[in-house]
């Protein structure tokens, strides 16, 4: 039985033999899966911008984003931020996802550093996306930020989640 390409709907390809009431089970049940968080991203994210106060990884004044994943399995997760500053030492600064109760992981983590530059403001946006298998129903994952030598702002911070299997 043939599919569609972005949900995964199951339909009768022309040669099946018709089954009217099978045909609209296996739609209902794609439906539902989809409705109970099977297919649909989830998603959350924090506009306002707050000091990275941190050195090593941490909650910001308003922690997070975060998100509890609906069911076990394999995910395609993402998440982003924008830092920005006017820098007065070389910095780095650094946005990483935490898993539960598992300290987070540089290895884990979007970064950005520059050298001194008390006269101009340092801003960029990053994002990153990487693949996790085998990931619980109910784990919380959740952003935090670290910095080196300088406090920057963090801003525009987003989380996404997106179940592949």
């Amino acid at each position: 039985m043939p599919v569609t390409p972005k949900y995964g709907f199951r339909y009768p390809a022309p040669a099946d033999p018709a089954d009217v009431p099978a045909d609209l089970q296996k739609l209902a049940s794609d439906v539902e899966a989809i409705l109970s968080g099977r297919f649909v991203p989830i998603f959350a994210s924090i506009e306002t911008q707050q000091q990275v106060t941190t050195g090593s990884f941490g909650d910001l004044a308003t922690p997070g984003p975060s998100i509890t994943l609906v069911q076990a399995g394999d995910y395609i997760v993402s998440w982003g931020c924008e830092f920005s500053g006017v820098p007065t030492n070389a910095f780095s600064v650094a946005c990483a996802v935490r898993f539960g109760a598992a300290a987070t992981q540089s290895a884990d983590s979007i970064s950005f550093g520059a050298p001194a530059s008390p006269s101009a403001t340092a801003q960029v946006a990053l994002a990153r996306q990487r693949r996790y298998n085998g990931l619980a129903a109910g784990l919380v994952l959740k952003l935090e930020y670290a910095y080196v030598n300088f406090q920057m702002n963090a801003a525009k911070r987003w989380i996404r989640a997106d179940r592949v299997a």
